[in-house]
């Protein structure tokens, strides 16, 4: 089967070294966009869709795993790390990850990685990316939708995390950004030192505390330092409290 491959990594060179070495397995791989950084790679994939992405890890703005948190898991297509850095593919081989190519990418390697392709189902390649992509770090940015422009949301500068209408929203001081990620997931890979989940809707980073107000019912109002408020829901309040000694 014929796969369509998008090319990602922020060294020109590298990316028209690979594209030259996927053209001698132009009957297996048909190479439909290149992209330089992190938020081009997520406008590119969620454009063209392709079967497999060759994915640099180590690039500014937003990283490899940056990518991956940016978009749905649904929408994940296949992925090859590319990377100069070997400690990233040790954890990955442990797993059985698709591949780590170590760049500079040789042909025999890249002909390795096209036969393991071959003959990896995508359902459990996806499990496979999120167990690298947890593992990996905790989340540090993310690519948000404002209006019809992409940004990248720096997570230590989300003020509250919020979910509203089946949307995830991070609130910084720059304004509200639409995400690509789940509550649940917020919960599992923020820093826990850091950020604290104060309702089913909200999560907020401890630090913007500035006063809580009791209301009825064991709920409360937590007053945040940019004037925003958000309620406290009865079941995260003792873990909230417990934040303060």
């Amino acid at each position: 089967m014929k796969r369509r491959a998008l090319i990602v990594d922020d060294e020109r060179e590298a990316r028209r070294r690979l594209g030259r070495l996927l053209e001698t397995h132009a009957d297996r791989i048909d190479v439909v966009g290149e992209a330089a950084d992190g938020p081009s790679a997520v406008e590119e994939i969620q454009k063209i869709e392709p079967d497999v992405v060759f994915l640099d890890i180590e690039m500014p703005g937003l990283d490899g795993f940056g990518v991956l948190d940016s978009l749905s898991p649904d929408d994940w297509p296949m992925v090859v790390f590319t990377t100069a850095y070997g400690h990233y593919a040790t954890r990955a081989f442990e797993i059985h990850a698709l591949d780590y190519l170590l760049k500079p990418v040789t042909p025999r390697r890249l002909a390795e990685c096209l036969n393991r392709l071959d003959e990896t189902r995508p359902s459990a390649h996806r499990k496979t990316l999120d167990a690298i992509r947890r593992d990996n770090r905790k989340l540090e940015r993310l690519l948000a939708r404002s209006g019809l422009k992409m940004v990248v949301v720096t997570v230590s500068d989300v003020i509250a995390f919020e979910s509203e209408d089946r949307l995830v929203f991070a609130r910084t001081a720059s304004g509200r950004f639409v995400l690509n990620i789940t509550m649940k997931e917020l919960e599992d890979r923020l820093d826990p030192e850091m950020f604290c989940r104060v309702h089913k809707q909200a999560i907020v980073q401890i630090a913007y505390s500035k006063e809580v107000h009791s209301l009825a019912g064991g709920h409360y109002l937590l007053r945040l330092t940019d004037g925003s408020e958000v309620q406290i829901g009865r079941n995260y309040a003792r873990d909230f409290r417990a934040r303060f000694g």
